[in-house]
């Protein structure tokens, strides 16, 4: 069985975080100044199109990427809340039958 570490979990969420900052940073959107370099050509057109459709296609992505990593932070959470009342009931079934056999 694979066992679970929140913290590698948390790790990765926050890799995840940062790919996601970074594409917003740098999404290449330099391409649309060809639409000013060759004004009215047909490259201009298509360059202004093709930077629009990178901006939202980047932003949308990381986007995603920080959704999923929010649900991967909550996850290792829920998994330590579990193993946290694992352990404590454990402990009060070690109390209660403590000196019983």
């Amino acid at each position: 069985m694979a066992e679970v570490v929140p913290d590698k979990i948390r790790a990765a969420a926050g890799k995840m975080a940062t790919a996601a900052t970074e594409a917003r940073t740098h999404k290449p959107d330099e391409v649309g100044n060809v639409s000013t370099a060759l004004p009215g050509s047909d490259s201009a057109s298509a360059a202004s199109t093709l930077s629009t459709e990178w901006k939202t296609r980047f932003t949308g992505w990381a986007d995603d990427v920080d959704t999923h990593a929010t649900s991967m932070r909550d996850s290792a959470d829920d998994w330590d809340g579990a193993d946290l009342a694992a352990l404590a009931r454990e402990e009060r079934l070690a109390r209660t039958m403590d000196g019983q056999y």
